[in-house]
């Protein structure tokens, strides 16, 4: 299957990404890119009201972090799939991810599964 087939079959999209200079990296913005050819083959329809939701790490807070996040929202919303929310979790080489913030992950995990 390709990889379009399989989120066509899911109940739940969850796009799991760190930012990278104010970005997506490289192989996550060619998938956002092939939306397009799923457009052009007139399959968006498959994706009409599809769960979706965004874990995303960061090193700092930013306002920056929103581009980032409007990113998937916009595509989220061009694809007229159903948007769950994001999370964004600070992390760092040396430390990782705090334990508030995998409580908090945990947390938005329960949220969006409740909603599956």
């Amino acid at each position: 299957y390709s990889l379009a087939e399989k989120m066509f079959v899911s109940d739940l999209i969850v796009y799991i990404s760190p930012i990278y200079y104010y970005s997506m990296p490289a192989k996550l913005k060619c998938v956002f890119d092939r939306f397009n050819s799923i457009y052009v083959k007139g399959d968006m329809e498959k994706l009409k009201d599809k769960k979706v939701a965004l874990i995303y790490t960061h090193g700092a807070e930013s306002s920056e972090n929103e581009v980032f996040v409007k990113a998937f929202e916009y595509t989220f919303k061009y694809l007229k799939m159903n948007d769950l929310g994001s999370i964004g979790l600070k992390s760092s080489y040396s430390s990782g991810i705090e334990k508030k913030e995998l409580e908090d992950l945990k947390e938005f995990g329960k949220k969006i599964l409740k909603r599956v």
